[in-house]
């Protein structure tokens, strides 16, 4: 018996909620990010911040590369577009460069996260096509 199934029992008729999944460009591919409990949990263990700290430093530009490198790893795992191994190197290679681009989209996934919702694409973000479901 599912935890799930345990909370029908109580009551509880809803299903699991199920975490967004937002589609941001990333070096130029289409890239799936999500945060699910496990990376919020693991984000604020390595920033040792709360995930709210987290969103208001990232909203108000007080991160720091780290943060915003391990929120995108993160998300790239969670949103199945890569593994760990490709996450980290996604991580270095592309959005340590362009850390404030990307802490635009660190920022998203976070709202999204924490909201529940989608959260809209900045108009004008390029449109590239996916090259396949790994990095």
């Amino acid at each position: 018996m599912s935890v799930l199934d345990d909370l029908r029992g109580l009551g509880f008729t809803a299903g699991a909620p199920e975490w967004p999944v937002l589609t941001r460009t990333i070096a130029g591919r289409r890239c799936r990010l999500a945060l699910d409990i496990g990376s919020i949990g693991e984000i604020e263990r390595l920033t040792g911040k709360s995930i709210g700290a987290v969103m208001q430093a990232l909203a108000s530009a007080q991160f720091d590369h780290r943060m915003v490198m391990d929120v995108i790893r993160l998300a790239l795992i969670a949103g199945g577009d890569a593994t760990p191994a490709q996450a980290e190197s996604v991580a270095q290679v592309f959005v340590a460069p362009k850390l404030i681009e990307h802490a635009v989209i660190a920022s998203d996934v976070v709202a999204a996260a924490l909201s529940n919702f989608d959260i809209p694409e900045t108009p004008g973000e390029p449109e590239a096509q996916s090259a396949g479901p790994a990095i």
